[in-house]
């Protein structure tokens, strides 16, 4: 499935706010934080969990002695999975039709009806027992003035393990009220009684009209990519046409929406990595997907060279730790020799333009 930590897969989580291109608008959310989300009711037996990493869930009773823990330490092998932050309920099966109820506050489609949204979502069921796995529901509601707009509904139906991983994604052309009043309503709920179990829901995303997205594969990188700045140029030939600047959720996804349409080149390049161009590209009516492999690192200066720049700056700020600064090559929190290597083996190279 996309995200519950797996780098490769292509939806949004954090909350993160709505934003707005020009008319257009989309909403991407990775719960890395709690943001607008709040809990609206729970019943007895069901607890509910908003921005909470998949390992500190599953790293708890029941989940170690009865082996569900084992299973996720094999989906989830890397810092970006094992650090995935989501939105959860545990229900522990004492009663039948337990649930928890989340909302998210209001946000604004601000474009006209006759426009298209593209709506994906993630959801993981996790039971004990695989026999509960048939009851188990994950449910999303749009809401326009307390009004529902559109269901979107995942099951656990059809599982052959205690993980099963399911991705819902829906187009859908009637947008019929425009303004500030819409909100999203998850219900995680099981109808049987029977023994615990858990549902995660991550990586809602929205986008209208002509929208690029796609997940950024960071070589040699082993810190979380959230906050990692990312362009995106959209060219014809040589003329810059467009520049896109986004930055990247915790599983290294982006998405924008674009103004031009029709076939052109893309130009991507992470703050440290040497720029990689995908050519001939056509812009699909709604959402076009774009993912990238950002290889070649170094480039701590942005210029989209290594060269001695990188590793004078290098040099200054080593032993360190810059934070975000791109100086920390690969994430871990110290600018050290590892970082100083990088340089030196890609020392000379240049990116796309």
């Amino acid at each position: 499935m996309t995200s519950f930590g797996k780098a490769g897969v292509a939806v949004c989580f954090a909350l993160a706010a709505s934003s707005q291109v020009g008319a257009y608008v989309w909403r991407n959310v990775d719960f890395s934080s709690v943001g607008s989300w709040s809990v609206v009711s729970n019943t007895s037996g069901a607890t509910p969990v908003i921005a909470k990493t998949e390992d500190e869930l599953t790293n708890t009773e029941p989940w170690i002695s009865d082996g569900v823990r084992a299973k996720w330490d094999t989906l989830n092998t890397t810092t970006i999975q094992r650090k995935n932050h989501v939105l959860a309920a545990m229900l522990d099966g004492a009663a039948a039709n337990q649930n928890a109820i989340f909302k998210d506050t209001n946000w604004s489609d601000t474009v006209n009806s006759a426009r298209q949204w593209k709506v994906t979502f993630n959801a993981r069921f996790i039971a004990e027992d695989m026999a509960d796995m048939a009851s188990l529901r994950a449910k999303i509601e749009f809401k326009y003035n307390n009004a529902t707009q559109l269901t979107l509904q995942l099951t656990g139906s059809g599982a052959t393990s205690q993980i099963l991983d399911r991705t819902y994604i829906h187009s859908w052309s009637d947008t019929p009220e425009t303004g500030n009043l819409w909100t999203m309503t998850i219900t995680l709920s099981r109808i049987a009684a029977g023994k615990p179990v858990m549902i995660m829901i991550d990586n809602i995303h929205i986008t209208e009209d002509h929208a690029v997205e796609g997940i950024v594969n960071l070589a040699d990188f082993v810190g979380v990519p959230r906050g990692i700045p990312f362009t995106v140029k959209v060219m014809d030939m040589t003329t810059i046409l467009e520049t896109l600047n986004l930055t990247l959720d915790e599983s290294g996804y982006y998405c924008a929406n674009l103004m031009t349409t029709g076939t052109r080149d893309f130009v991507g390049k992470g703050d440290r990595w040497l720029a990689l161009r995908k050519t001939a590209l056509l812009v699909s009516a709604d959402r076009t997907t774009i993912n990238w492999a950002q290889d070649v690192l170094g480039d701590s200066t942005g210029d989209n060279v290594v060269d001695l720049r990188d590793l004078n700056a290098e040099l200054i700020a080593f032993d360190t730790s810059p934070g975000m600064d791109p100086t920390d090559l690969d994430g871990s929190g110290m600018v050290d020799i590892k970082d100083f290597n990088t340089t030196l083996v890609n020392f000379g190279m240049s990116g796309d333009t």
